[in-house]
């Protein structure tokens, strides 16, 4: 398993050679640069590697959970903390792993857990997808769009925040093992908060 930064670059060097190769052949063919490099995007997006997630069955390793918690409360990449946790075996260890939780939960990067969350169960992203009618809403424009997803984000955001707090404070009062049971009760409650907001 890769343990530093520098070694996770190099991999993906090794990963990407092959399709560097291929657009430097095409080049050497005569092709545009546009066409070459079509080509290689074509070949990295039909990848098994691009299109499968390949793991070895079993008890996941401290890396794999490092990227499991950092995407699914950052909606990112673990940064330099977690993966040191990582390298040195501690995520296994569920106070660390806890700890490393708490830390993230405090961090402004975690806004993109309840925002994206809130995106994907209330619908916000598909926003676009239909319009109301001009005849029935003539006052409906870009403008009134753009307000109602703000206020719906400031609103249901809050709310949903208020509830993550309170259930990991909840989880230190009793002693929970883990804080991430509460984040999936959370994922309920805030759920009722949306469908109650979309009903009204």
């Amino acid at each position: 398993m890769p343990r530093t930064r520098k070694e996770l670059e190099q991999i993906e060097r090794e990963i990407l050679a092959p399709f560097v190769a291929l657009v430097m052949k095409r080049m050497s063919q005569q092709s545009t640069f546009e066409q070459a490099v079509r080509a290689g995007l074509a070949g990295i997006l039909t990848s098994p590697e691009f299109i499968f997630l390949r793991e070895t069955p079993g008890k996941l390793n401290d890396f794999a959970l490092a990227s499991r918690l950092s995407y699914f409360l950052w909606s990112s990449t673990p940064d330099d903390e977690l993966l040191a946790a990582a390298t040195a075996g501690k995520l296994s260890d569920p106070a660390a792993l806890r700890e490393q939780a708490e830390r993230m939960l405090r961090s402004p990067k975690h806004a993109a857990f309840t925002t994206n969350f809130l995106g994907q169960w209330l619908g916000m992203r598909d926003i676009d997808f239909t319009e109301p009618s001009g005849r029935l809403y003539p006052e409906f424009d870009e403008m009134l769009k753009a307000s109602m997803l703000r206020d719906i984000e400031r609103g249901s955001i809050t709310e949903a925040e208020h509830i993550l707090g309170d259930m990991a404070n909840r989880a230190r009062t009793l002693g929970v093992d883990t804080p991430l049971l509460d984040l999936a009760r959370a994922h309920v409650a805030a759920y009722e908060i949306g469908r109650q907001r979309v009903a009204s």
